[in-house]
């Protein structure tokens, strides 16, 4: 995560990562890495490298869940390339800051790069790992709002204030228990998350964990804001309320169509691009002075695309159609929200 250098602006902005785990994952794979990383290695490359990891993580999970399910090699041999994909994104993520102080690289645009692609893989990884885990939609729709406020709260202070204060217990501890699923999963087998603890499965056991860690990143934020906590709240309202239509779909709608679980997972993937969309927005107005919109009605509007559907037809297609075009306007909103950055940033340096 890079110190900003360039301009007087970016000189005085303050990264504090309290992580707990960070020094150790530094000290024993990032530090030696380091050590023999070639110099054409740029620091934005390696932020991408990380993303990609984790891209190629999301989708092995996704292709996992029906072998994992069925207890068989190839979900197993899934498992474990993710939880190594994993970790080389965390790798990586500690990497790009240090290349870029050492090449002396360091910018608004690798900072902005850096947590747009942390949003994404945090709001898009957490679903198909509960999906795989055949968790209820009620569930995983409590998980995927926990992630996305989480991350985005993490951000709010980057608004109007020089500073982003990473939390003890954050993305890099995050990493570390999505290792954890996967390889006991691999090797005890996804039933071992049924195992009863007092009356209580072992999965939702480890829900009561996350969920109140989760909320604990919303608290610090609020906490932080003092004066500005009105508008940290006032803008959290605006953002759900621009999520409400999509999340009433996911919560009152798609579970008539259980029998059709990739209408679940689109309106899961478009949240959390709507998620990782306002969290861009957030250091763009920051860092390149473009305003800050709360509330969307693009988003507000597009998410009764699917309940209008269902009121115009019961057939899943249709319905599968309206997710999958709201999906892909948002990955073509989210392509232009980086190029659009970029281009700027460029153009002012």
């Amino acid at each position: 995560m890079a110190e900003q250098e360039p301009s007087s602006k970016e000189s005085d902005f303050y990264v504090e990562d309290a992580s707990i785990l960070a020094p150790a994952l530094k000290f024993l794979i990032t530090q030696p890495v380091f050590r023999i990383l070639p110099s054409w290695y740029s620091a934005n490359a390696l932020t991408l490298s990380g993303g990609f990891c984790c891209l190629c993580v999301v989708v092995a999970i996704w292709l996992a869940t029906g072998p994992v399910q069925e207890g068989s090699l190839t979900g197993q041999l899934l498992l474990i390339a993710s939880a190594i994909l994993l970790i080389a994104y965390a790798v990586f993520d500690q990497l790009d800051g240090m290349q870029a102080r050492r090449l002396g690289t360091s910018s608004a645009f690798g900072d902005f790069i850096d947590h747009w692609v942390d949003s994404t893989i945090a709001n898009l990884l957490p679903v198909p790992i509960m999906l795989m885990l055949g968790l209820p939609a009620g569930w995983i729709f409590v998980m995927a709002l926990a992630t996305l406020a989480a991350f985005w709260a993490s951000n709010w202070e980057v608004k109007d204030s020089n500073r982003r204060l990473l939390p003890h217990v954050g993305g890099l501890e995050s990493i570390v228990i999505g290792c954890a699923v996967f390889v006991v999963t691999a090797v005890a087998g996804i039933e071992v998350w049924r195992i009863e603890i007092l009356g209580t499965p072992l999965i939702y056991v480890v829900y009561l964990v996350c969920i109140p860690w989760l909320l604990v990143v919303v608290a610090n934020t609020v906490r932080r804001a003092g004066a500005r906590v009105g508008a940290f709240f006032k803008d959290a309202a605006l953002m759900l309320t621009s999520l409400a239509p999509l999340m009433t779909w996911i919560l009152y709608f798609a579970p008539a169509f259980d029998d059709a679980p990739v209408l679940h997972s689109i309106g899961y993937v478009a949240v959390g691009l709507m998620g990782t969309i306002f969290t861009g927005a957030l250091m763009r107005m920051h860092w390149i002075g473009l305003p800050y919109h709360a509330f969307r009605w693009d988003f507000f509007l597009l998410g009764f695309a699917p309940i209008a559907a269902l009121l115009i037809s019961p057939d899943p297609f249709w319905i599968s159609a309206s997710l999958t075009g709201i999906s892909v306007f948002l990955i073509a909103l989210y392509l232009h929200q980086g190029w659009d950055t970029f281009s700027v940033l460029l153009a002012q340096n």
